[in-house]
């Protein structure tokens, strides 16, 4: 069963499991005409939530790296809105949006165990709420609690078949514990669903490489470049899966693309030194 695919006492790191679009994102919040004051206040904020859009990241509000000043005024509304979305669910217990919001909003400011309790209690009220699961998938994660993040994954495709989060969630955790063709699959299905964020795209195309499926791997890989045009990365990437598939000129040109974009690339420098041995014969492997 998926539950037992990984130990509670899993190492992943919450850094690594937090940071990705595939663990923090989640479906657009669901509104209604009328709007309830904490929420009103929110939304005339500066502060900014996550949506399941490609490139959404985790839970942010404002600039990277605020000055000492605007941090001090952002905690100041972070403080804010929790006591607002507070006094919301006191005077409505049976708001599950108010809940939610209470929950982003404690895990931004890092109460990670409330924050646990308001989603919990969002999905108690509206198990359809697929977001509230897939943000406690995020923070189960956060705690080496796989099974559970499992569920609530699980939980989240109950509600919506389709939902993409969910899928290169379970994909994540099946690559991790060396699943690969189930890992494939369930990115596949976050992708057709819609996903296919620039964290499960490398994930997808690096199984595709390892299992020799290099077609599917040029095939991610040219997404990735028209995604990130100034990504050397992902252009030395599609020049690997190119050189895979006897396509040396066309290789060569994208390791040449990623060398224009960082002229100290090395890995790009390392696929040009490949296209030029199989340009003249030479049988880099010895």
């Amino acid at each position: 069963p998926l539950f037992l695919l990984a130990p509670r006492s899993s190492s992943l790191s919450s850094a690594a499991l937090l940071s990705s679009s595939c663990f923090s994102s989640f479906s657009s919040f669901r509104h209604t005409s009328s709007v309830p004051l904490p929420f009103a206040f929110l939304r005339g904020s500066h502060l900014e939530f996550p949506s399941h859009r490609r490139g959404a990241g985790a839970l942010s509000c404002g600039d990277a790296s605020p000055s000492s000043s605007s941090s001090s005024a952002l905690n100041r509304s972070v403080e804010r809105a929790i006591k607002e979305c507070r006094r919301a669910v006191e005077s409505n217990p049976g708001n599950d949006e108010a809940f939610f919001y209470l929950g982003l909003l404690l895990q931004k400011s890092g109460n990670i165990t409330e924050a646990m309790e308001a989603y919990r209690s969002c999905v108690a009220l509206n198990p359809g709420r697929e977001e509230s699961w897939i943000q406690l998938a995020g923070l189960y994660l956060s705690l080496g609690d796989i099974p559970s993040a499992l569920r609530s994954y699980l939980s989240a495709l109950e509600s919506n078949p389709s939902c993409s989060a969910a899928h290169a969630g379970i994909g994540r955790i099946l690559e991790q514990g060396g699943k690969t063709e189930a890992a494939i699959v369930s990115y596949e299905k976050a992708m057709r669903a819609g996903g296919g964020d620039k964290a499960t795209l490398m994930s997808l195309y690096t199984l595709y490489f390892r299992s020799r499926r290099f077609e599917a791997a040029r095939d991610v890989a040219q997404r990735l470049c028209n995604e990130n045009t100034d990504d050397e990365d992902v252009s030395t990437k599609l020049g690997h899966a190119l050189m895979e598939l006897g396509r040396t000129a066309e290789a060569q040109r994208s390791f040449l693309r990623a060398v224009d974009l960082n002229q100290g690339y090395g890995p790009a420098y390392n696929g040009l030194g490949l296209a030029d041995n199989r340009d003249y014969g030479i049988d880099s492997s010895k």
